[in-house]
């Protein structure tokens, strides 16, 4: 890799900075369509990219896709900063992977050093590597609850591929909070199609839920079966279809 990738802050060396399997799938579909590997770019702002471009994305920056011309190879890159990146279809071409509904869309987001390689099919874009992933976003806490502090990370949910994971600890501000009621929600992005089930670590455990798109509470946390004034949300995890 040419040393302006440094300008981004990825990791110095800069050779071997992404995992080996993203870089293996790069060359084997390149040479499959018998493009050779894909040519490196640096996006420091948003851009469209050139087909059978590698991008490599400052953290908030949009990478747009060419026109989807069957065939065509590009690979994205996120940088490393802790904001994510865009990815964004051209001319209203929808975008197929793992977690995208069926119906497709056009833009995902790609967290920091995390990559993709997308492939036109028809005239659709296909991600055949890597996934979509948000980067860890932070949960809206209901009024009265509050993030624990250190030494435990803050409350917060991150998309990759078609599965959430949530972590970090919260307690309320005071007093107990009361069962079935919402303590935090998670980004629209996140709610899942169909309600998850949960059994909370907290100081009394209890059995709790996320809402699903369309219901009542769509993408809320709540508490079914106990009280609680502190709870973990490490290691909970859910389907978003």
């Amino acid at each position: 890799m040419p040393a302006t990738y440094g300008a981004l802050g990825l990791l110095a060396p800069v050779g071997g900075d992404f995992p080996q399997e993203y870089r293996l799938a790069i060359t084997q579909h390149a040479e499959l369509l018998g493009n050779g590997p894909l040519a490196p770019v640096v996006a420091s702002t948003s851009m469209t990219a050139a087909p059978f471009t590698e991008v490599i994305a400052a953290g908030g920056v949009t990478v747009t896709l060419p026109a989807a011309t069957a065939g065509t190879l590009i690979g994205v890159v996120g940088g490393s900063t802790a904001t994510a990146s865009t990815v964004s279809s051209s001319g209203g071409a929808l975008i197929y992977g793992v977690g995208i509904s069926a119906l497709g869309k056009t833009t995902f987001p790609l967290s920091n050093m995390t990559g993709v390689l997308l492939l036109v099919i028809g005239t659709a874009w296909y991600i055949v590597s890597g996934q979509q992933d948000t980067g860890w976003v932070a949960l809206t806490l209901a009024s009265g609850i509050v993030a624990s502090g250190a030494p435990t990370a803050t409350p917060a949910a991150r998309l990759r591929g078609d599965k959430v994971e949530l972590s970090g600890t919260l307690n309320t501000s005071s007093g107990s909070w009361a069962s079935s009621t919402t303590f935090a929600t998670v980004p629209t992005s996140m709610i899942p199609q169909y309600s998850a089930n949960f059994t909370f670590a907290a100081d009394t455990p209890t059995t709790g839920n996320v809402g699903e798109a369309g219901g009542a509470q769509p993408g809320q946390l709540q508490t079914a079966s106990a009280t609680f004034t502190v709870c973990s949300l490490d290691g909970l995890r859910y389907r978003i279809n």
